[in-house]
């Protein structure tokens, strides 16, 4: 009777999972890679939602300058970095700020 050899299938186990590790890195890389360049590009916008809201603030500043701040729609102060309000306690108006109050130093 013949001498049977058995292939060794713990060098192939290895080298299949050895190749789907791999496979599975370069995936992850990728998604990790384009996770960083969706985070860069939602700080850029943040910055430019930032730099707009400040001009907008300015615009509805002269707007307010040039109707009274009574006279603005609310739609118009949506997107304002600063919006106060003050009610005078004897007649009950209530007057709109634009600028924040200056800080005490």
């Amino acid at each position: 009777m013949a001498k049977i050899i058995q292939f060794p299938t713990q060098n192939r186990q290895k080298q299949v999972l050895e190749d789907d590790i791999d496979k599975m890195q370069e995936s992850l890389n990728e998604i990790y890679d384009a996770i960083r360049k969706v985070e860069a590009g939602y700080g850029m916008l943040k910055d430019q939602a930032k730099d707009l809201e400040e001009v907008y603030q300015d615009l509805v500043i002269q707007y307010s300058e040039a109707v009274g701040a009574d006279n603005i729609p609310v739609s118009v102060l949506e997107y304002c970095n600063y919006v106060g309000m003050e009610r005078d306690p004897i007649t009950g108006d209530i007057k709109i700020f634009l600028k924040p109050p200056e800080e005490d130093n």
